[in-house]
């Protein structure tokens, strides 16, 4: 039997139906011998295909506009199906429910689906199903990754539902009151997910709309549902107010390799108590900001003998610190790079805003260049060299 069909389409200017009715007679028979179907599309493709025939595929992965065909063709499939890739550019809300239910209001159970990624596009509010599903329907039992991105779909906390125990990389972006609904249905509950090595949840606001800033208890919560998660993303917090609330939450945490606050400024002095309270800690996200103050008695030029005998040794696991944006001076970042370096043994690389690369190495050469830097310029210049070979 054939094993898998992979279709690749580029968008068309044609305004007719010549390039469906091609492919539907081209594919068609392929799809209905194939157990395995990775079918990407853009979505001006209106493909004719009928998906009748076609069921025990094991992989579905779409990019196209209209899933209703694609939730039909996943609901035929549910008893083998163990991969389900569903992104659209519309919202999709109505017909991500015919993955589950029907007009009858059947309901289907994917068994053996380990992977389910949904995304859309667009924000709307969502009108109630004509066919709520049960409260105690659990259709992905052994679901162990779960992507949501747009909006939590099914309804409440459906994708959820029984599989707390198996999953194992969980990525939500959503608005703030899908969070909170999760929260009020007692899914991140604290040591629910204890195989659950990766957490990124980010809250989105739509058209201008303002984000809100995370509370301690949410934050607590956020990480108390894994404990032994190594990846962190919580973009949610995105306040300067959090920043020390942050840094006391994270703290005991210290199993965490990577963490993620991509929308917090973190001054150097903030960045180094955070990375001594997680052991562990080998990627740093965040946006820098300029030193506030220097240590009574320090100028600058003794700031690195400073830092050597004050801080020296710590974040022996510390290799990159990505720098999502930079506040103020450029020049001023490229020294907190550089003064973390000096105390983090096996600091390998830093990774500044694409936009801002060449401004920030040129500013980093010349800092290793200054009054008591160069003396460490040995330990330094490898930084100069970015991973990523420029």
């Amino acid at each position: 039997m054939l094993r898998k069909v992979e279709v690749e389409y580029a968008i068309s200017d044609l305004e007719d139906d010549s390039d469906d009715d091609f492919f539907d007679t081209l594919l068609g028979p392929l799809f209905r011998l194939a157990s395995r179907i990775v079918h990407r599309t853009l979505y001006k493709f209106n493909l004719k295909i009928s998906v009748d025939d076609i069921s025990n595929l094991v992989r579905i992965d779409v990019d196209v506009g209209n899933i209703k065909p694609i939730a039909h063709l996943a609901r035929r499939s549910a008893a083998s199906l163990e991969y389900l890739c569903v992104m659209s550019a519309f919202g999709f809300h109505g017909s991500s429910y015919g993955i589950i239910g029907d007009n009858n209001g059947n309901f289907a159970c994917y068994p053996r689906l380990r992977v389910l990624k949904l995304r859309h596009g667009s924000d709307f509010d969502f009108k109630p199903y004509e066919h709520p599903i049960p409260p105690t329907a659990v259709p992905f039992p052994i679901l162990q990754v779960l992507h949501l991105t747009g909006c939590c779909p099914f309804g409440g906390d459906t994708a959820f539902r029984g599989n707390a125990a198996r999953l194992k990389s969980l990525f939500l972006k959503v608005r703030p009151k899908d969070i909170e609904m999760l929260f009020e249905r007692g899914v991140f509950t604290p040591f629910s997910h204890p195989k659950l090595k990766c957490v990124n949840i980010v809250y989105i606001s739509y058209y201008g709309r303002s984000k809100i800033t995370v509370f301690k208890d949410y934050l607590q919560q956020l990480l108390r549902i894994a404990p032994n998660a190594a990846v962190r993303e919580l973009p949610c917090v995105e306040s300067q107010s959090d920043i020390s609330v942050a840094i006391s939450v994270f703290g005991n945490h210290p199993n965490i390799q990577v963490l993620c606050l991509p929308e917090v400024y973190l001054p150097l002095w903030d960045a180094i108590t955070l990375i001594g309270s997680l052991p562990l800690l080998s990627h740093l996200h965040c946006r820098t900001s300029y030193m506030v103050r220097l240590p009574a008695g320090v100028k600058e030029k003794g700031l690195p003998a400073y830092m050597l005998s004050t801080y020296a040794p710590m974040g022996k696991r510390l290799r990159c610190w990505h720098i999502t944006q930079i506040s103020r001076s450029v020049d001023q970042a490229a020294i907190c790079v550089l003064l973390l370096a000096l105390i983090c043994s096996n600091f390998d690389y830093s990774i500044p805003p694409e936009k801002q690369f060449v401004e920030f190495m040129n500013e980093m050469e010349k800092a290793i260049n200054l009054d008591g830097y160069k003396d460490h310029a040995p330990r330094l210049k490898h930084l100069l060299c970015s991973k990523w070979g420029y």
